[in-house]
């Protein structure tokens, strides 16, 4: 179920590639990843000057370390690079809150 996270707003610990599947985070955005219960999912936001990309965390066990595994460009708009530093947040972007009123509806 999607579950969204208010006031989430990081930055990435590492540069990301677009065959990378796993984000660097800083500890707190991992704990606050971990606050989910397991098979609930949430979606991310990179994005740096100009360009952005919406990511897909599900969580599957708790988290471990500052790595967390997404599924990349689930919009369907090319995987793109993002250097260190480069913002990570919950946002209401169309896609996500389709889902969001879709699953209210049911």
């Amino acid at each position: 179920m999607l579950k969204p996270i208010d006031h989430f707003s990081y930055e990435l610990a590492d540069f990301v590639q677009p065959t990378d599947t796993e984000l660097a985070l800083c500890h707190k955005a991992v704990r606050r990843l971990n606050e989910l219960s397991e098979g609930d999912h949430t979606y991310m936001v990179l994005s740096w000057n100009d360009k952005y990309e919406v990511v897909k965390f599900t969580k599957t066990a708790d988290l471990k370390g500052h790595k967390v595994t997404v599924e990349r460009d689930v919009e369907n708009k090319g995987s793109k690079n993002f250097p260190r530093g480069a913002c990570v947040k919950f946002e209401w972007v169309q896609s996500v809150l389709d889902e969001y009123i879709g699953q209210r509806g049911k």
